[in-house]
């Protein structure tokens, strides 16, 4: 069996990064129209709990983290610069092994969901 492990930097370089991600994704939503113009969005990375598998092997027996499938649960820390008072959400990613996908694409996938969490909540 594979013997890697996840860790949070798998997923997520930096706060930094996920600042990058968050406005990238709204960048692309509005593009897209598929939400209205936000209000700038503080989001924060606090925790993460994994039930994955690599899809092979990889190198050493140490899992091809390449392409993950299984469940992600992602809590995250948000605020709006509307005057929102700060909140916790929690996502969950479910892939199937035919969706797997690399780790920090699962990440983009689990701040799409969260968006689209904040956009139902938003006034």
């Amino acid at each position: 069996m594979p013997n890697g492990k996840l860790r949070g930097s798998d997923f997520l370089r930096s706060q930094d990064d996920l600042g990058l991600l968050v406005q990238r994704a709204l960048s692309k939503r509005e593009a897209d129209a598929t939400i209205r113009p936000a209000d700038k969005i503080d989001v924060r990375f606090q925790k993460l709990r994994v039930k994955m598998c690599a899809r092979s092997w990889g190198v050493l027996g140490v899992g091809d983290r390449k392409a993950l499938s299984g469940s992600a649960e992602f809590t995250f820390g948000w605020s709006t610069a509307s005057g929102m008072e700060p909140r916790m959400s929690t996502v969950t990613v479910d892939l199937e092994k035919a969706d797997a996908m690399p780790a920090d694409d699962i990440m983009v996938e689990a701040l799409n969901r969260l968006l689209d969490q904040i956009d139902q909540l938003s006034p």
